[in-house]
């Protein structure tokens, strides 16, 4: 009976290691990110790629103040922030971001 509860927790793992496997390089295929080392193009790598949010927000805002796809990056950085689950500040900061370029 061990033998194949152990099986069984491989045969899990290797599962999940796989599905994670194929999640990542999906996610890969099939969200379009920009070419070039823009702050833009950094933040899509950063929020799909690499999955790190925070440094996706850090260049969404690079972006912005750097007058680079301005409406794109605030709507993106609307989105992460609220996947970090800043919902209440999210607009207030997207609109003072976005009223110190204006």
């Amino acid at each position: 009976m061990n033998y194949f509860f152990r099986t069984l927790k491989e045969l899990k793992a290797s599962l999940e290691t796989k599905i994670e496997e194929y999640l990542r390089t999906k996610s890969e295929w099939e969200v379009p990110i920009p070419k070039g080392t823009s702050a833009y193009s950094k933040a899509k790598r950063a929020e799909y790629v690499e999955r790190n949010l925070d440094k996706a927000v850090k260049y969404y805002k690079i972006s912005i103040e750097n007058n680079e796809r301005v409406e794109s990056a605030i709507k993106d950085l609307a989105t992460v922030l609220h996947q970090q689950g800043i919902e209440i500040f999210c607009f207030t900061r997207v609109a003072v971001i976005f009223d110190r370029k204006n």
